[in-house]
């Protein structure tokens, strides 16, 4: 017998888990289908992978009652700091100025995955399905069926949030357009001698951005140091101790000494944007939808703004005793989120260029940009507010 849901959600990373949570705690009978395990320990020596999650996120966490404690997870955010490597040009961000205690906080995805995780599980509203794949997705004039190792499960809306190589998007025919940077993000954490009190970095290199990212406890960060491929092949010839002299160059002698505190890992960086929001009762979130530059730090932001927006055109749907998979409830998804996705999938493609490079020209521009935003305060709350979702 197959079981019926309101609403099928494919892909149990923090997007899909969240945007699940947030249909649960709305009344919706909600499954989520994730083909890995949850709630698994953190491989020893690993890097951490932290999310900035904004003051918008962390009110949608709040209200939708997902997490216990964002401050119990992660690192305040108290402020960022851009500046433009070998100049004295820079640009800082405070969070008084926008009349907030901070930007919010740096929470590691793996903790982000388990508090979820343990938080959702035990709501009665929402299945879990872990350790299962979809095999075929069969879309009917009234619901999308879908077939899994132990059995099937339909609703009238699939939400695929199955990540930037979304199975679920290539089996409803969504073009999408895929952009190489040229780049490699190369992850690891860093232990240092003096308190990076809550402030988060942003270098600019030619080579590309160089970011220090404040963990827990004071005395650790981690970084995310963009290269060109043929830099970061060359990087990876060179031994622990030239890479340690590397970084604490990068670090101009910022928070003291530096030593390496786990392994490196690297992971390449693309542009991946859907062509279309959505096809017949199937909508897509998150990477599978637009998986974005990493360098403002606003991926998972965005993705939670399009998981509210599409949680509350729902709610409406059922309020009305509407469809919950009509083209029209998912136009509407598309003509409120396409205006603020572009813009942020334009400004982070546009300052990787305009950064990542030593053009004398652009050179000059950009240290001229960053000092005249730094001293035009109106200008620059604007850029806060947008930041922080507010």
């Amino acid at each position: 017998m197959m079981k019926k849901f309101d609403v099928i959600v494919v892909g149990g990373g923090y997007v899909g888990l969240s945007f699940a949570g947030m249909l649960a705690q709305a009344g919706f009978q909600a499954a989520v289908i994730e083909k890995r395990h949850f709630a698994t320990k953190k491989i020893s020596g690993e890097p951490s992978r932290l999310l900035a999650i904004n003051t918008y996120s962390c009110k949608m966490f709040a209200q939708n009652k997902l997490l216990t404690s964002i401050r119990a997870l992660g690192q305040s955010i108290n402020h960022i700091r851009v500046v433009d490597y070998n100049s004295t040009a820079f640009l800082d961000f405070a969070p008084e100025e926008i009349n907030q205690a901070n930007f919010g906080y740096m929470v590691e995805e793996h903790d982000l995955g388990n508090a979820l995780y343990s938080k959702l599980n035990k709501n009665p509203n929402l299945t879990v399905i872990e350790g299962a794949g979809v095999d075929t997705l069969d879309v009917e004039p009234s619901h999308v069926c879908i077939s899994l190792a132990g059995g099937k499960i339909s609703a009238p809306l699939v939400v695929a949030a199955d990540g930037r190589h979304s199975l679920i998007r290539a089996l409803t025919g969504i073009e999408h357009h895929r952009h190489n940077y040229g780049q490699h993000a190369v992850v690891c954490d860093v232990a240092h001698e003096l308190d990076h009190l809550g402030i988060a970095v942003e270098k600019f290199m030619p080579t590309g951005p160089f970011a220090i990212l404040p963990k827990r406890g004071g005395f650790s960060s981690s970084i995310v140091w963009t290269l060109p491929e043929d830099q970061h092949d060359a990087l990876k010839t060179l031994s622990n101790e030239e890479i340690t002299d590397l970084i604490q160059e990068r670090f101009g002698g910022y928070l003291g000494k530096v030593r390496i505190d786990s392994k490196l890992r690297s992971f390449k960086l693309e542009l991946v944007v859907a062509e279309e929001y959505y096809s017949e009762r199937v909508a897509l979130l998150g990477d599978a939808l637009h998986a974005i530059h990493p360098l403002a730090g606003q991926g998972m932001n965005l993705s939670l703004r399009d998981a509210n927006t599409l949680t509350q055109l729902l709610v409406t749907q059922r309020s009305l005793g509407l469809d919950l998979g009509s083209e029209h409830m998912l136009k509407e998804y598309r003509k409120l989120r396409e205006a603020d996705n572009h813009l942020m999938i334009e400004a982070t493609d546009k300052l990787n260029r305009l950064f990542s490079n030593d053009f004398i020209p652009l050179k000059l521009a950009r240290r001229v940009g960053l000092k005249l935003v730094n001293n035009a305060i109106p200008l620059k709350k604007a850029f806060m507010q947008y930041a922080s979702g507010l």
